[in-house]
């Protein structure tokens, strides 16, 4: 007790690495068993969504990071061979609060195996089953850590100007879950383009998929 009062944020940043840790390890296990019904993994993860084949639910709800979309956070990234139809081999990749060791890394894999972006977007957590594809792991890019938009400068009038926020369109179709998170994307509520998550900030503008269904959430799909 005393020393959850001396340093309260370690010990919130602990307890949810240990969530972390755990999310990841459920959905191994939830993998393997798709893998064992269907001799591939999936080509994607709807996290913070069930997760049901048929009449198989393999997750009532796919974990995501309790921290995904908050500023300096990362959120779940689920990365298979992008031209497989029958993927082989995954990886999880996530943020612990709390770095790592080098002595005891919470990621196995070799740097020449990682994506190349892995630790400058704030990755240092990972998972992964099969036979891995180094070459075209390593090719991959992971999204960067989120941050929260910042005010810009716009001109008023010749030689002048004011600081603010762009106007943001009003989408035709806007539906927020129950849980508070939405996906970005020209798809269902289970069928995304950016493969990607979002939380909507507290008291910011709520990211939005435009009219043209392009440009989903200001990420380039």
């Amino acid at each position: 007790m005393l020393l959850f009062l001396l340093n309260p944020i370690k010990q919130i940043n602990k307890a949810r690495d240990s969530s972390r840790k755990e999310d990841f390890k459920q959905i191994r296990i939830a993998l393997d068993t798709y893998y064992n019904d269907h001799n591939c993994y999936p080509l994607s993860l709807s996290f913070g969504e069930e997760w049901k084949g048929g009449t198989i639910v393999y997750m009532k709800k796919v974990p995501q990071d309790p921290s995904c979309g908050q500023k300096g956070s990362a959120c779940y990234t689920y990365v298979v061979d992008p031209s497989a139809t029958c993927p082989q081999w995954h990886v999880l990749f996530g943020k612990l609060a709390i770095a790592p060791s080098t002595a005891l890394p919470a990621c196995l894999l070799e740097s020449d195996c990682l994506p190349s972006n892995y630790t400058s977007s704030g990755y240092n957590l990972c998972d992964f089953g099969g036979n891995l594809d180094c070459d075209v792991l390593h090719a991959q890019t992971l999204e960067e850590e989120t941050t929260e938009p910042s005010p810009t400068t716009n001109p008023t009038g010749s030689g002048s100007n004011s600081t603010g926020t762009p106007p943001v369109p009003t989408p035709t179709t806007f539906t927020i879950p129950p849980d508070g998170i939405y996906y970005c994307g020209c798809g269902n509520a289970h069928v995304t383009v950016c493969n990607v998550t979002y939380s909507i900030p507290s008291g910011g503008i709520p990211y939005y998929l435009d009219k043209a269904c392009s440009n989903q959430c200001g990420q380039p799909c």
